[in-house]
């Protein structure tokens, strides 16, 4: 059965208030079944600490969801509304990601991610790791 999938990665609860976090069931490491989705909660209301990380799989049932879904009071139609409609229906999975990740839409994540790519470039590695060294305080 094909089904969407998105991607989530656990954040710290005093994060939660910045993503969609999922309400699911675990039924396989790492494999969870969605029941709701709910978009930007406090960390007092949040079901879990997934939170989709823009990393998706959609089937074109999501059109269906997206055609039914109100504008926000932007004008918008969300993608968290069509993956709640989703989840309601018992038709949405998320699959638990590992490894790096940054969030340019926070200053200091979108800094990290300029500073670690660039350390990862040979040209840039030894030049840059130096010049980092002179902003930071002596070892005490």
């Amino acid at each position: 059965e094909h089904m969407p999938v998105v991607g989530v990665m656990e954040v710290p609860r005093d994060k939660v208030s910045r993503y969609g976090i999922i309400d699911a069931e675990e039924y396989a490491p790492g494999l969870y079944r969605i029941r709701g989705v709910l978009e930007k909660p406090s960390a007092d209301t949040a079901p879990s600490r997934l939170a989709i990380v823009g990393r998706y799989v959609l089937t074109p049932e999501v059109f269906t969801h997206l055609e039914a879904a109100a504008p926000d009071a932007s004008g918008e139609i969300q993608l968290t509304d069509a993956l709640e409609g989703l989840a309601r229906q018992n038709r949405l999975l998320a699959v638990k990601l590992y490894g790096q990740r940054f969030d340019i839409g926070d200053w200091v994540d979108y800094l990290a991610a300029n500073i670690y790519f660039a350390l990862q470039d040979d040209e840039l590695h030894d030049d840059l790791s130096a010049r980092l060294r002179d902003f930071l305080p002596p070892a005490r």
